[in-house]
């Protein structure tokens, strides 16, 4: 008996000991986990161009990887030489215009918009300043590029010895459990690079859509705000709401009326994707109810800000499918896994 509480007392320290090691390097095990998922989702990309063959020259794993991260970096480049030097060129311009077009909205909503008159510039600021608070900041921003790469880098690794690693995780469980669990993280990972290819199509019909849009409206670097709009609409939800307050932003430096135009066309396409786009894509490939995605979303940005917003969808993609094998049901998922195909 005596030993049974020394044993009992000692796990309880154990997991203490391990809990306050976890929170203390907690930045880090979060970029683990994202470069975990990234490589999960970048996987399949990989080996499509592991498969490709050039007469009797093949592409190793850690050549595929380089492959992609070439062709990452040379749209990235590209982007940046075509797209940028108009924009730096009349950014100061753009600074100059935005006191007196800022004023003249001001004056459009008090006249025009029902509690205008309550609406001023400085609580604008205010506003927006501790909604950002210091995330924008240039060493924020610097540590979130080191982070980015970093967790890059890491992924890549996961990518390349992907196999061994997984293994060497499921062998640490009981050799009666490895089966099970390991059928059960490749059920997760599956869904997981579904959500990316349900993701990426969406970003895709985003950036295109808006892309006419604001060519339509004739708002400025309409090309690159169509970019931006379909890149940053990988993160659920917060995505085009981001695209919203850059386009308005830019749209209103022209006229009120294109500001009026970027909002009309978002409440629009907003409706559309909730109503239509969303249900068809994403909830039948992940099968997660929208209202999981959105607590997701507060929770990963409450926890590590914009790397965990990134991480917090897939991660309740990857916990539903093991919260359904092992806590809801356990015994019909088993079940259902023996079933005889039809």
């Amino acid at each position: 008996m005596r030993d049974r509480y020394q044993r009992a007392v000692l796990l309880f320290f154990a997991i203490a000991v391990s809990l306050a090691i976890a929170y203390v390097i907690r930045r880090a095990l979060l970029l683990i986990w994202v470069s975990i998922l990234v490589a999960v989702m970048l996987t399949p990309i990989v080996n499509k161009i592991h498969q490709l063959r050039i007469r009797s020259w093949q592409p190793s794993r850690g050549g595929s990887v380089l492959i992609l991260a070439v062709l990452l970096f040379g749209a990235i480049v590209l982007f940046s030489v075509f797209a940028l030097p108009p924009i730096v060129h009349d950014a100061s311009g753009l600074q100059e215009q935005w006191p007196q077009r800022s004023a003249d909205m001001m004056n459009w909503v008090h006249q025009h918009v029902p509690f205008g008159k309550s609406i001023t510039i400085d609580q604008l600021k205010r506003s927006a300043r501790d909604m950002l608070g210091n995330s924008f900041t240039v060493s924020e921003f610097g540590n979130h590029i080191v982070e980015i790469l970093t967790m890059l880098l890491v992924a890549g690794y996961f990518i390349v010895d992907g196999p061994r690693a997984f293994n060497w995780l499921v062998g640490l469980f009981p050799i009666d459990d490895q089966p099970r669990l390991q059928a059960t993280l490749l059920r997760g990972g599956r869904r997981m690079q579904q959500w990316l290819a349900g993701q990426g199509l969406l970003m895709l019909i985003h950036g295109v859509s808006a892309t006419i849009a604001f060519a339509i409206l004739r708002v400025k670097y309409f090309y690159a705000l169509g970019v931006f709009a379909g890149a940053i609409n990988i993160i659920p939800v917060l995505g085009p709401i981001i695209t919203l307050l850059v386009a308005g932003a830019v749209a209103a430096i022209d006229s009120t009326t294109k500001l009026l135009g970027v909002v009309v066309f978002y409440v629009i396409y907003h409706n559309v994707e909730n109503a239509f786009l969303t249900p068809r894509i994403m909830e039948s490939k992940v099968r997660i109810p929208a209202v999981t995605v959105v607590v997701a979303l507060v929770l990963g940005e409450a926890t590590a800000g914009i790397v965990g917003i990134l991480a917090s969808v897939p991660t309740a993609v990857l916990a539903s499918v093991l919260i359904k094998e092992y806590l809801a049901h356990p015994r019909l998922a088993q079940a259902q896994r023996h079933r005889p195909a039809a």
